[in-house]
């Protein structure tokens, strides 16, 4: 795999400087938007003002990769362009690599981002006690479109042959250069829009439980309040370069990494196709 990461933290830096600099006229050159379908409404809208985030963590020194579709919501106080404590304190537009690879959202000082990282960290746990394995860095995260916005569903994205040569050289190289040197040793990703994702980069995918075929592994369950299998789906793929990659669907197409009542699912996969 042909991928240079001194380059990489160097292209992003300086696109990091040139958004900072004039993000309107960034955003507007740049080819990410022409995979973006036109929307109305504001919570889909992205947010070029505030802090572009192409990735987050250490590419070179990480406990595992996860690939997100963006940042999510805005921390204005955080993020904005001109006066984000990003932006004025940690000058994260003269090198977003020297902000960026001590992941910042993981300092606990963050109130405003919730608990949304500290559950995926908490995933990588899990799954490192799995693979039996320890865990001392922290994650690296890759972001296919690097704008904030509320919301961003699936059928705003145009997958296109271009945005899968954009997402093949920009997402997938780094991902699984960085996955190599990872602790953990597979990417992480949820939700639906991964699963159309990968199938479309033509990976293969090596196994699909969920709801209704957890028999077939001679696996239990998970069930709701009303005693009904709860509809969660984990799927593992391999990418032609043979890196291998976890994808969980939550039920509801909510944004979470499984709860830790899962890791008897992980377990299995780990042991029976990883290992």
């Amino acid at each position: 795999m042909n991928f240079n990461p001194t380059e990489y933290i160097k292209n992003w830096n300086k696109k990091v400087e040139n958004w900072q600099t004039d993000y309107l006229s960034y955003y507007h050159s740049d080819i990410l938007t022409s995979f973006l379908k036109k929307i109305k409404s504001e919570k889909y809208k992205m947010k070029p003002e505030y802090l572009i985030e192409p990735y987050i963590g250490d590419i070179n020194n990480c406990s595992a990769v996860f690939i997100n579709k963006n940042p999510g919501s805005p921390i204005p106080s955080l993020q904005h362009y001109r006066d984000g404590e990003f932006i004025i304190q940690h000058k994260a537009h003269k090198d977003y690599y020297c902000f960026s690879k001590n992941f910042p959202y993981l300092d606990g000082t963050i109130v405003e981002v919730g608990d949304w990282w500290f559950k995926r960290t908490e995933w990588v746990s899990r799954l490192a006690q799995t693979k039996d394995i320890s865990i001392s860095r922290k994650p690296f995260a890759l972001e296919i479109f690097p704008y904030h916005s509320n919301l961003l569903a699936t059928s705003h994205i145009i997958m296109s042959d271009d945005f899968l040569k954009y997402v093949l050289k920009n997402i997938i190289k780094p991902a699984e250069f960085a996955n190599k040197h990872s602790e953990l040793g597979i990417i992480l990703s949820v939700g639906n829009t991964f699963e159309h994702l990968y199938e479309k980069l033509g990976f293969r995918k090596i196994v699909k439980i969920n709801q209704d075929n957890h028999d077939e592994h001679k696996l239990d369950w998970c069930k709701n309040a009303d005693n009904k299998p709860i509809n969660n789906e984990y799927n593992m793929w391999k990418s032609k370069t043979g890196a291998y990659y976890l994808n969980f669907v939550f039920g509801a197409n909510f944004n979470k990494p499984p709860a830790k009542k899962w890791n008897f699912v992980e377990q299995y996969l780990f042991t029976k196709f990883i290992r």
